[in-house]
């Protein structure tokens, strides 16, 4: 009886330590998955700081509120007015250091080529893709005002004019 006694305290025992190394077992790898994480946060951490230097010399493009709602500007926006003021073709990391320098809410390089992608398919596009990961915004079509009634007449005195006067 008394080994019996002893054999079931033994697999009680090693019941309960074997639940024990379970839990450590979980703990560890949660703990290596933490320091994965923290090892990657560093080292963007490193190259965000380096391209933060560089980014830091570039002047505030726009305010990041609304003057009068207090609203977050939308990303579409943000980045509109960060390619306006590059006034030529750009990388998306660059156009992301731009946008991000405006002091908002920091994007995302897969935010900022989502919301390039959105721009450049928006009818009519408002970006254009020069090649990939090079974005422009697109040449200016001529204005309505620049087709005023001197250009008609001219037109209308060669006899191609819509007014019938040939």
């Amino acid at each position: 009886m008394e080994a019996e006694q002893f054999i079931n305290n033994a697999v009680a025992e090693l019941e309960m330590v074997e639940a024990q190394l379970r839990d450590v077992e979980a703990r560890a790898a949660a703990l290596r998955a933490r320091g994965d994480g923290l090892r990657f946060l560093v080292q963007y951490g490193q190259e965000s700081q380096a391209g933060a230097r560089t980014a830091s010399t570039v002047p505030p493009l726009i305010s990041v509120t609304s003057p009068t709602s207090g609203e977050d500007v939308p990303q579409t926006d943000r980045v509109q007015h960060a390619m306006g003021g590059i006034a030529r073709a750009a990388m998306t990391g660059e156009i992301r250091d731009r946008v991000n320098a405006d002091g908002g809410p920091e994007l995302t390089i897969e935010q900022i080529r989502s919301v390039l992608g959105y721009l450049m398919r928006k009818r009519p596009p408002c970006v254009e893709r020069v090649r990939p990961g090079v974005w422009r915004l697109p040449k200016a079509a001529p204005s309505p005002a620049a087709f005023t009634p001197a250009l008609l007449t001219v037109a209308a005195v060669n006899g191609h004019g819509s007014r019938g006067e040939s």
